[in-house]
């Protein structure tokens, strides 16, 4: 499952770990207050992780992808977020067992499998199932061509992988209820998340991307659109559990937002804000807001003013001390602040490259990795940039984060796609020094540096976004 945009936390790093190498099985199955965890993981590019209850458990990964760990803090049998590079699924997990995962991360949904006692693999067979339909339906069209069909076509396919999941948890009797409920929650919302995806897309009809559907929207259904608005964010228990719950909910409240911010000529970060006043669960409304916080905070043009109003909002106070923490490190690289610095990047051209190389130009940084497809996106339209600037006082510099499994495969795809302007790779991928300094969490991430070596945009816009000229005209480019 790809995850959207709207809900990838960043989650605080759990510490000590310990390797299970030299334990044996009947050693495990005495212990009843940890859960052995291995297998190997193929053609895994960044990292893999255990998610409970927000902690990020690390797996300790060999060089060939293989594991072996315990996971601690398990009282009890619990559906966990099992994260592989930017790829997540359910897994079950329970105390005092061990399981074993192997994929092939290239081919992950339909490699995966899952070994262990009987009544657990069960249960994360049925897991490996809803991966595999949802993946289904999802590869069966294109981006584009997926909200062509027919309306009622399209609420059949979705409903159709609904409607098997159900089955299968009727029949299940090793699925504890309690899972049975979650899951029967989060498909309805799997079918309402489609149906918003594809009312969003109605809704920007008349613009260039969509005007080739404008046929294909007649009348939106009042149906749908009631059952829609009617749901409400007051489930905590479900805002825990479902991926589908917070994409729709996320997505309708950005929604809104953006009306609201366009009505009023207000920040969308502020209108995010407004908007989650309506929450009526407390819980959720401050989760919602501080991951909202995390998200906007290397976006927002006015940071200041963006903390003073989510700290008046938020009654989290672990949150309240975080987003004091996340907002004191984002001043320093706050416009006109000095650049931190890269020093001795490996050049694909041969030699190495430092920041203060470019001193006396503009410096326009794209952070990047192969494995990243949006990244891959920009490509184009940054060669335009290239192309259009090319005499003018700026350099362009691409940093990948690829790690050292992957840096045959960066040296080729620079040399494939005739990649312009210098390309480098950073010395230790997302944890070299520049990206921390810079807090990035995630890419592309693009980066305007003057010729004074002081920050101009720390989160500048893409090349395709249209902003990036008027940046530059700003400039004096």
């Amino acid at each position: 499952m790809q995850p959207h945009k709207y809900i990838i936390p960043i989650f605080c790093l759990v510490a000590g770990i310990s390797s299970c190498e030299q334990k044996t099985k009947q050693t495990v199955r005495e212990k009843a207050d940890y859960i052995v965890i291995k297998g190997k993981l193929d053609n895994i590019e960044d990292r893999a992780s255990i998610i409970v209850d927000r902690k990020d458990y690390p797996l300790s990964l060999n060089e060939n992808g293989s594991f072996n760990d315990t996971i601690l803090d398990i009282e009890q049998g619990k559906v966990v977020d099992f994260w592989v590079d930017d790829y997540f699924m359910k897994l079950y997990l329970r105390p005092g067992t061990e399981i074993e995962i192997n994929a092939d991360v290239a081919n992950i949904v339909e490699s995966m499998s899952v070994s262990g006692l009987p009544t657990d693999v069960t249960i994360n067979n049925y897991f490996l199932t809803k991966e595999k339909l949802m993946d289904k339906v999802n590869r069966q069209y294109d981006k584009e061509e997926r909200y062509r069909i027919d309306l009622e076509e399209f609420v059949s396919e979705y409903k159709a992988v609904e409607d098997s999941l159900s089955n299968l948890l009727n029949t299940n009797t090793e699925i504890p209820e309690v899972v049975k409920k979650m899951e029967r929650q989060d498909l309805e919302f799997y079918v309402l998340d489609a149906l918003y995806g594809y009312k969003m897309v109605k809704d920007n009809l008349g613009t260039d991307a969509f005007a080739e559907f404008s046929k294909v929207f007649i009348n939106f259904p009042r149906k749908y659109l009631d059952q829609m608005a009617a749901v409400a964010y007051d489930d905590f228990e479900l805002y825990e559990y479902s991926f589908n719950y917070n994409n729709f909910m996320d997505a309708r409240n950005y929604d809104a937002a953006l009306e609201l911010a366009e009505r009023e000529g207000m920040a969308i970060e502020l209108a995010e804000l407004e908007i989650a006043k309506g929450i009526p669960n407390e819980k959720i409304r401050n989760r919602v807001i501080f991951n909202n916080f995390q998200m906007n905070v290397d976006q927002v043009e006015n940071l200041t003013e963006y903390y003073n109003a989510y700290m008046a909002m938020t009654t989290e106070e672990t949150d309240k001390e975080q987003a004091t923490e996340i907002y004191n490190n984002f001043l320093t690289i706050a416009k006109g602040e000095p650049s931190p610095k890269f020093t001795d990047y490996e050049n694909v051209k041969g030699g190495t490259a430092s920041l203060d190389d470019f001193k006396g130009k503009y410096v326009y940084i794209d952070l990047w990795a192969t494995w990243c497809m949006p990244c891959i996106a920009e490509i184009p339209f940054l060669k335009k940039i290239e192309e259009a600037y090319r005499n003018k006082n700026i350099e362009f510099v691409s940093i990948s984060i690829d790690t050292d499994k992957a840096y045959n495969r960066w040296k080729n795809i620079v040399s494939k796609k005739a990649l312009g302007g210098v390309q480098l790779l950073a010395d230790k991928n997302w944890d070299s020094q520049f990206l921390l300094d810079y807090k990035v969490d995630g890419i592309p991430r693009f980066i305007l540096i003057g010729p004074d070596g002081r920050i101009v945009d720390a989160t500048a816009p893409r090349p395709s976004d249209p902003e990036l000229r008027l940046l530059f005209d700003e400039v004096g480019l």
